[in-house]
């Protein structure tokens, strides 16, 4: 994939800052998750490449050549992996979660979320929470089919807005401390979004990777499934009515499964369109040259 500027540029941009605000907080880098995450991404990277065929599964091709591709390739996710892993020891002793219940009182006198349960059951929670999990094997797979069959353009037109959303939504995390509804309010949460099968091992799941507390607002499930969207309606528009049906899913699982406040799923969807408009500008050859 060549021709790459902005993804490995605009990391520095936090990065930078991190480095000096580690010292001063008096704080040390988490590098062992950070090292998790890198590890696993080369491994699925190489494993779902070659299984599906691909420049990887080339048998002509050095391995030399092709593992500085990866490195050259996989190293954007680096920042963002080791900015994620490590901005939990900046956050606030207190949530602004409060400010956004009375937001939404304000506006429609009751919390969204509860609308979404008022019929909840075991087997609609575990249909939401396999419609939650989705989320990783639909957005990210995405992304390693296009760059395992080389489409660059495309796949710039996947990854550069979504670098950008990340970064910016990296900085709500540390400055609007948001925890979500399903840990703010655990008294109020319906007891049967404790689900059945599917249910609980989302949970486990979700809680097993998620590093910061308050990474909430905006909401990266929905920021990334719009990314996906946009990436697939202007360079792969037959599976375009696929993805938006999973992009409406996603989030209502979020709000049905109480992750997220409304706020939250406004926020990530107009994040992603805002940073897919800016890289456009920026970029105007990710738009495509029309359905495909």
């Amino acid at each position: 994939m060549r021709g790459i500027r902005i993804d490995h540029f605009l990391p520095l941009f936090f990065v930078v800052p991190l480095l000096i605000l580690f010292p001063l907080f008096q704080r040390s880098l988490n590098l062992e998750r950070f090292s998790l995450w890198v590890t696993t991404a080369v491994l699925l990277t190489v494993i779902v490449c070659s299984l599906a065929g691909g420049f990887i599964h080339r048998k002509k091709r050095p391995f030399k050549r092709t593992a500085s591709m990866i490195a050259r390739d996989l190293s954007i996710f680096v920042p963002l992996a080791l900015i994620y892993e490590n901005i939990g020891v900046f956050e606030a002793d207190f949530f602004l979660d409060q400010l956004i219940i009375d937001f939404n009182h304000l506006l429609f006198s009751f919390q969204p979320s509860e609308l979404f349960t008022i019929n909840a059951s075991v087997a609609i929670t575990d249909f939401m929470a396999l419609a939650y999990l989705a989320y990783f094997p639909v957005s990210f797979g995405y992304g390693f089919y296009l760059y395992n069959h080389k489409d660059t353009r495309a796949f710039r037109a996947y990854i550069l807005p979504l670098l950008l959303t990340h970064y910016i939504a990296f900085i709500f995390f540390v400055f609007f401390p948001i925890v979500g509804p399903k840990y703010f309010l655990q008294e109020s949460v319906p007891g049967a979004l404790r689900g059945g099968l599917i249910a609980p091992f989302n949970y486990a799941l979700f809680e097993s990777y998620r590093s910061n507390v308050t990474d909430c607002f905006p909401s990266m499930h929905t920021a990334t499934m719009v990314h996906v969207a946009i990436a697939v309606y202007f360079h792969k528009r037959k599976h375009f009515p696929f993805m938006a049906v999973m992009t409406v899913l996603t989030m209502a699982a979020c709000m049905y499964l109480w992750y997220h406040y409304l706020i939250d799923i406004v926020a990530g969807f107009a994040l992603a369109v805002g940073s897919w408009w800016y890289i456009s500008k920026l970029e105007p050859s990710v738009k495509g040259d029309g359905p495909k």
